[in-house]
Order: structure tokens, then C-alpha cells, then sequence
């Protein structure tokens, strides 16, 4: 499933960074163009839902992606030992749950996954511009509405650091 929605935040032009024939100036700030990013993402995702918003003439798409680097052996909070470290201390029940979720885990109910955005301008697409790993994915009682912030928050770096990379050009 992919959703698309265009913002419309104030400010000068976005920075295009390393776009062929990207050669606007850099007037805005990060935070001009960051002023709500709609990412959306369903309660339930599968591998390969999107996401995409388009700022100042850049579509930025999330897409969630397996990790097959992560597993729930590697996470200290599904250890199925009950004096783990992890446990020591923690509210009645934890345990319990986190065991129920290393079940559902087992049973391919939530995985670990990343979100990776590309950009796109003017037909030029630059895919894997940012991404975060080892997320969390369906997990038991959430709504993955966090994978939305994750997004808003690998465009707001990517901005960032192509700002920073065209000031460090027309500073030379």
C-alpha cells in the first residue's frame, strides 16, 4: 500500500543538494521545510509498503524493508530466561510479555525491518538516501505509527546534510 501527500510548508526553496541540475540556492532552513511531513503508514505493514510526501518539488518516499540482520535473540528484552538481567526490577507481568511477543515473533506475527528513503526530483531518483535499521515491526499491542516519525526524521537529516554540504560548496 503507498500513500502519497503533498506539504506545503512556508519558506524559501528547498535545498536540492547533489540533483543533477540542482544549483538553487540554499535559502531556507531545515526547519522551514519541515513543518508536518504527512508520512502514513497502516497499523499492519508488509514488507515493501510506502509512503510518500512531496516537499517544494521533491517526493521523499519511506518504504519498510526486512532486516535480516536483526533477530529477537539479538534484543535483551525477549531473553526467555526470567532472571536475565533485563527482568530485574521490571513491573508485574513483564515477563509474561514480553514472552507472549517472543512467541508471536517465533510465529512471523512482527519482524525487525527498516524504513529507507529515496528522493526524487525532476525524473532523477536517488534511492537509499537514509535509512534506520532494526525496528520493530506489527509489534503486539502497537499501531507502527512511529515508522511515520522515523521517516520525518530521516528527511529532516537528509535536508540537513545536504544544506550543510552545499553551504561547505559556496563557502569555497
Amino acid at each position: 500500500m503507498t500513500f502519497t501527500t503533498t506539504a506545503k510548508p512556508g519558506g524559501g526553496p528547498v535545498l536540492l543538494g547533489r540533483f543533477p541540475g540542482a544549483d538553487e540556492p540554499a535559502s531556507s532552513t531545515t526547519e522551514d521545510y519541515m513543518t508536518d511531513t504527512p508520512f502514513k503508514f497502516h497499523q499492519i505493514v508488509s514488507w515493501g509498503d510506502s509512503s510518500s510526501v512531496t516537499i517544494n518539488g521533491m517526493t521523499f518516499t519511506a518504504r519498510i524493508e526486512h532486516d535480516p540482520d536483526a533477530s529477537i535473540d539479538d534484543d535483551d528484552m525477549h531473553q526467555e530466561d526470567p532472571n536475565h538481567d533485563s527482568f530485574k526490577g521490571a513491573p508485574d507481568g513483564e515477563y509474561e510479555r514480553t514472552q507472549e511477543a517472543r512467541r508471536a515473533w517465533l510465529n512471523d506475527e512482527w519482524y525487525y525491518a527498516g524504513v529507507v528513503l529515496s528522493v526524487e526530483r525532476d525524473g532523477w531518483t536517488k534511492d537509499h538516501v537514509a535509512s534506520l535499521w532494526g525496528l520493530d515491526v506489527n509489534y503486539p499491542g502497537g499501531d507502527n505509527s512511529y515508522l511515520a516519525e522515523v521517516a520525518e526524521e530521516l528527511v529532516d537529516e537528509w535536508l540537513a546534510t545536504e544544506e550543510a554540504i552545499a553551504q561547505k560548496a559556496a563557502d569555497a
